[in-house]
């Protein structure tokens, strides 16, 4: 049977998460993917089995905005309402959206996990090489990350695939010296990423309001000490007096605590260690959470913590046709 014969799926549709076992059948998923909503819970057609699927699914972004709880919570109720023979697991980010568990069925379990855990430290590493930037803020143009808090700081480098020449001209002339890599190079692969992190100083995150937010981890894990602004969706859940200073979203404030950090004794190599710690215990947890599901429901405990998982594995985007021929493959089986 073909993917594109279920009546009611695109299979050119493309939704966030990731298959990790075939027997039994473990999914990690994304909810938040802009216009189309939850992702793949969204499918009553791929719901209707009688097969039993694990789904841990995480929201991708903070839960304080009340129309996007909302709809988190409408969907994994009536998934779990109406297709109760599957089992459903919801991971946040930040542990303040723990209190979403109020609202669900009582058979949704709902833990702190984020896409932390995912994050590679075999890309990510510290690699000390001469400072070429200040500061280097990964941020999509959105006004949500407040770009414009870095223009005071002497080198930015903005490593953004949602900007084009034009935006990175406009940006320029606010910004003493900024470099957006994007433009010259064009989309970067991950160790390109780390590689622009390893000739910065400090690394940004000046949101207000964010969601999975992996440039903390990345971060981190390249021993950059991070200057922050306050915010909710649990992007700081790493973030300790050790690795980072809080700061008033204000740009000179911000360049003042840029500086600061570069001038001060912040132990670049410390702060990768305790990133890649804390990497490792939260795959740990997450594999702890995985498989304890599992043997409560009478499966073998499968052990993600062991398999080699994607840098972007909740988010990273799949078509509707490869989540269902890889259910018919291991159906098939």
């Amino acid at each position: 049977m073909n993917a594109w014969l279920i009546e009611g799926i695109n299979p050119a549709e493309t939704v966030p998460g990731i298959l990790v076992s075939h027997d039994p059948l473990v999914y990690l998923l994304g909810l938040n993917t802009g216009s189309t909503g939850p992702g793949l819970l969204r499918h009553d057609a791929f719901l209707d089995t009688k097969v039993k699927h694990f789904f841990f699914v995480n929201p991708m972004w903070t839960l304080t905005g009340a129309a996007f709880r909302a709809q988190v919570v409408d969907r994994l109720n009536s998934a779990a309402v109406n297709f109760p023979q599957h089992t459903y697991v919801l991971l946040v980010n930040d542990p303040d959206d723990i209190s979403i568990k109020e609202t669900l069925d009582p058979s949704i379990a709902v833990y702190v996990c984020g896409e932390h855990a995912l994050a590679s430290t075999d890309i990510f590493q510290h690699n000390p090489v001469s400072r070429r930037y200040d500061a280097v803020y990964i941020a999509q143009n959105h006004a949500g990350k407040r770009i414009d808090l870095a223009c005071k700081i002497d080198t930015v480098c903005l490593i953004s695939r949602g900007f084009s020449s034009v935006d990175a001209e406009a940006k320029a002339a606010l910004f003493r010296t900024l470099y957006c890599p994007n433009i010259t190079i064009g989309d970067l692969v991950a160790e390109q990423v780390a590689e622009f992190l390893n000739a910065s100083g400090v690394g940004l995150i000046l949101s207000e309001r964010e969601g999975q937010n992996r440039a903390t981890i990345e971060y981190l894990l390249c021993g950059l000490p991070v200057v922050t602004t306050a915010n909710v969706g649990g992007r700081d859940r790493f973030l300790v007096p050790a690795n980072s200073i809080y700061t008033l979203p204000d740009p000179q404030t911000i360049a003042d605590a840029v500086s600061y950090v570069i001038r001060s004794d912040f132990d670049r190599q410390a702060v990768a260690q305790l990133a890649t710690q804390s990497v490792h215990r939260e795959r740990k947890w997450l594999s702890h959470i995985v498989d304890s599901t599992l043997e409560s429901h009478g499966y073998r405990p499968i052990d993600i913590a062991s398999k080699p998982l994607p840098h972007h594995g909740f988010s990273r985007s799949r078509s509707m046709a490869d989540f269902l021929n890889q259910r018919f493959k291991a159906l098939a089986n």
